[in-house]
């Protein structure tokens, strides 16, 4: 998504300001991470940017680019909107201030170096001030416990919220939100959240606690590497912080639900969420985890899938586009979850080794066989297997068309129970009727199963809902079943 109109202006303004655009020889002059220097008397006509290294006493501004304060430096920003963060700055005590649209060139290579520090540079941030229109409307010169509330239910719902990029950069710079009010007031999160969890509507308290990202962590706080939600990374040297983590199934979930406006952006906030660097691809984030695990249960939605030997079941993105969405009684769509419930898989460099459930057939023989009723056999019975048949014939149709196999595989669960009949399936956490299995398909002229884990040349073809009314077909464990 391209976000064309960038004409935003302060509520000063009349709307007939210059643009002011980067002094380009200032921004390559600094190294590391940049930030607009808050430089000498206001001058409206100065027509340049000039730059500093982001440090402690840097600003970091977050906001929502189809509210119109996007940019690149090379085509300048709203003279207004500079002169109005040079403002906040000084009034919050800072020297400089970070803003994507006057600090990340449009050129391949600035660009990937300013993002690559965008971790450091909200972590290290005195303030992080939120923007959003919707924020930005509401008058607190007399900030009541009644507003407060209002103020962070209007965060909860507001498009900030709801953004990739705006999730990382708060993530980041949680130690010190500040949120842009009318008249350009910045207002402490922090004392709203006190004031509120001690004083307001405990239903709104309740949903704080979805603002995870946005609470502020306890110095003394250490996390272990794979907590639920995140784990620990290097410490910040301004020692506000440490600087941590998600794992990669959290991360990817979380993401689902979150859109970035610029295409491909959403697999690198995926990266510095997870702390593997910049990767500007999925291949080149799944690459650098060989030898890593990750829960199986993850993989169980409809995102794509890179088409990669050794990376057909990874998703080539984290984001769940609400548009594929079908009816439920066609192609029904599914998201992401966690997967933590279900053993971990090996990723290697032929492919991922996890513990599956697995049903194999031939799906050659399968698109030719024809209903039929065995001598003595019962009426209940037939119908159980002529029903399995065509579930399974569906299958064949949607995905595994040029394929000599075809498989059912599903996650099992580590929470499994090891009494004789005891279920060791997990289940798909989001709305569901029947059962989620995954689909692979095998151009293997012999039975996969008979040949060597490497040899049987499964791929990823996609996620299948098997029918709720119709007996699932039979399964097997396979603690070292390899898809390529």
């Amino acid at each position: 998504m391209v976000i064309e109109d960038q004409s935003a202006h302060d509520a000063t303004c009349f709307k007939a300001c210059k643009k002011l655009k980067w002094d380009e020889s200032s921004y390559r002059a600094v190294s590391g991470a940049r930030a607009v220097a808050l430089c000498g008397p206001r001058d409206e006509n100065k027509g340049y940017i000039s730059y500093c290294q982001a440090a402690e006493k840097t600003l970091a501004i977050s906001h929502v680019w189809s509210h119109g304060q996007g940019g690149r430096p090379h085509v300048g920003v709203n003279c207004c909107l500079h002169w109005r963060y040079v403002d906040i700055a000084r009034r919050l005590g800072c020297d400089s201030y970070w803003w994507d649209s006057a600090c990340i060139p449009e050129d391949h290579d600035l660009r990937a170096e300013a993002i690559s520090n965008i971790n450091e540079i909200f972590a290290r941030s005195k303030v992080t001030l939120v923007c959003d229109r919707d924020l930005m409307d509401i008058e607190v010169s007399n900030l009541t416990l009644e507003l407060k509330e209002s103020i962070l239910a209007t965060v909860l719902v507001c498009d900030w919220n709801i953004r990739a990029w705006t999730f990382l950069e708060s993530l980041r710079g949680r130690h010190q939100i500040h949120l842009l009010c009318k008249n350009n007031q910045a207002v402490p999160f922090r004392e709203i959240l006190k004031d509120i969890f001690n004083h307001g509507s405990i239903d709104l308290a309740i949903l704080g606690l979805t603002l995870q990202h946005m609470l502020p962590q306890p110095l003394q706080l250490r996390l272990p590497k794979y907590s639920a939600f995140y784990f620990a990374g290097p410490k910040i040297d301004n020692g506000s912080m440490d600087l941590v983590f998600m794992s990669r199934e959290n991360a990817g979930e979380i993401l689902s639900y979150r859109p970035a406006s610029r295409q491909g952006d959403d697999v690198v906030i995926w990266s510095l969420l997870v702390g593997n660097g910049k990767c500007e691809s999925a291949e080149e984030l799944f690459r650098r985890d060989i030898e890593e695990n990750i829960h199986i249960g993850f993989l169980m939605s409809s995102a794509p899938r890179l088409k990669k030997k050794g990376l057909t079941w990874a998703p080539c993105t984290p984001y769940f586009k609400p548009s594929c969405q079908i009816s439920r009684t066609n192609n029904p769509s599914f998201r992401a979850f966690s997967g933590g419930e279900t053993y971990p898989g090996l990723i290697t460099d032929k492919g991922l080794v996890a513990d599956w459930l697995v049903h194999e057939f031939n799906a050659i023989q399968l698109s030719v066989a024809k209903s039929s009723r065995k001598q003595g056999e019962q009426d209940d019975d037939r119908i159980i297997e002529n029903s399995q048949l065509q579930e399974l014939k569906k299958i064949q149709r949607r995905f595994l068309r040029g394929y000599v196999w075809g498989a059912l595989i599903h996650p099992v669960s580590n929470m499994r129970t090891f009494e004789r009949g005891g279920d060791i399936s997990t289940k798909y956490r989001g709305f569901i009727r029947g059962t989620l299995v995954a689909v692979l398909g095998s151009s293997s002229l012999e039975r996969p199963s008979q040949k060597k884990a490497d040899d049987r040349g499964w791929v990823w073809k996609g996620t299948f809902e098997w029918d709720e009314h119709i007996s699932l077909a039979d399964f097997t464990e396979d603690p070292n079943f390899l898809i390529t």
